[in-house]
C-alpha cells in the first residue's frame, strides 16, 4: 500500500492550477473586450490596456502553472527518494538464517 504524503501540498498545487486557468481565461477575455472596445471607440487609448491584459494573461498563467508543477515535481522527488531509501535499507539488511532442517 502506497502512503500518500503531503496532501496539503497536493491540494495547494491543484488550487494553483485552477487559479492559473482562471487568470489565463479571465485576462484573455479582458484582452478581447479591450480590443473590441478599442475598435468601437476608434481611439488608441485602449490598445495599451489590451496589450497589458494579454501580457498579464500569459505571464500570470505561466507563473501559477509553473508553481503548481514545481510542487508536483518536489513531491515526486520526495516519493522517489523515499522508495530508494527503502530499497537500500532492504539490501543492507543481512539475510535471515536458514530454517533448521529436520534430522
Amino acid at each position: 500500500m502506497v502512503q500518500t504524503r503531503y496532501r496539503a501540498l497536493r491540494t495547494i498545487a491543484a488550487v494553483l492550477k485552477v487559479f492559473a486557468w482562471i487568470v489565463g481565461i479571465g485576462c484573455a477575455l479582458a484582452f478581447v473586450i479591450a480590443l473590441a472596445w478599442a475598435a468601437v471607440k476608434t481611439t488608441a487609448q485602449h490598445l495599451p490596456v489590451a496589450l497589458f491584459c494579454a501580457i498579464y494573461a500569459v505571464l500570470g498563467f505561466i507563473y501559477l502553472y509553473a508553481c503548481a508543477e514545481g510542487i508536483y515535481g518536489i513531491l515526486d522527488i520526495e516519493a522517489s527518494t523515499r522508495r530508494t531509501a527503502d530499497l537500500l535499507q532492504r539490501q543492507a539488511q543481512p539475510p535471515s538464517p536458514p530454517a533448521p532442517s529436520a534430522p
